[in-house]
């Protein structure tokens, strides 16, 4: 298949490669020196609202965090747009919020254990 009528698997990669977005550049953009992820995602019935539980470790500051989501939030619903636009009708509109759950439960480990002096008041 030489004649130039299919594409060799170097070059479809290539073209793939720059097209997909890099996904770790627009996280360190957000919450720079963080790892995040994804904990939880909840859907209204007809699929036009998402909450998006968001665990990033380590996390100073959760209102700037949040903030700084918030501000991206029109482009992440644009490239969850382009991932999902031949699966949903609409793409829906996303409200971001922070995981507490690892934190609780730390809360949780710490008062069995005794650790902490103000239960003993």
């Amino acid at each position: 298949m030489a004649n130039g009528k299919y594409k060799t698997e170097k070059s479809c990669a290539s073209n793939s490669e720059r097209r997909r977005p890099n996904t770790n550049e627009k996280v360190s953009s957000i919450a720079p020196g963080a790892i995040v992820s994804v904990s939880l995602v909840r859907m209204s019935p007809d699929l036009s609202y998402a909450k998006v539980y968001l665990s990033a470790f380590p996390l100073t500051d959760k209102e700037a965090f949040l903030k700084a989501v918030s501000i991206k939030s029109a482009e992440i619903r644009n490239e969850l747009g382009k991932l999902v636009r031949h699966q949903l009708r609409i793409v829906p509109e996303l409200s971001f919020y922070t995981d507490d759950s690892v934190d609780y439960a730390e809360n949780i480990e710490r008062l069995l254990k005794g650790d902490d002096p103000s239960i003993l008041d």
